[in-house]
């Protein structure tokens, strides 16, 4: 007699679930890489996110002018940067959350569906 451990429904969840959680750790690994690599912009080093390098630090004043224009620019790539790792993680995180939540949610309400079919018969 063959017996069969698992249905065509629960592979094709278990799959779901890998990909869910492939997107996710993706996701959340791009975020972090974004925060955590550096950046230069023309000869100058930004640093990164997470720890910045200000073109400033260690120049006499004569060299102040193309060195601020400098200090804008990386602020401005910095920011955005900023911005765009923190909209993936919070993305990947939210979207781990959501595909958590949401299928006990369904079976909630199949069981329920059930327990009202049985209730009218």
């Amino acid at each position: 007699m063959l017996v069969r451990l698992t249905t065509p429904s629960e592979h094709g969840r278990s799959v779901i679930a890998l990909l869910v959680a492939v997107a996710v750790t993706l996701g959340l690994a791009a975020g972090f890489t974004i925060a955590i690599e550096s950046f230069h912009v023309g000869k100058y080093n930004c640093g990164s996110v997470i720890s910045p390098n200000d073109p400033r630090a260690g120049t006499t004043t004569n060299d102040l002018a193309p060195l601020s224009l400098a200090h804008n620019q990386c602020e401005s790539r910095r920011s955005d940067k900023q911005r765009s790792a923190a909209a993936l993680v919070i993305a990947s995180a939210g979207f781990a959350i959501f595909s958590l939540t949401v299928p006990p949610l369904f079976r909630r309400e199949r069981r329920a569906m059930r327990r009202r079919r049985r209730a009218r018969y």
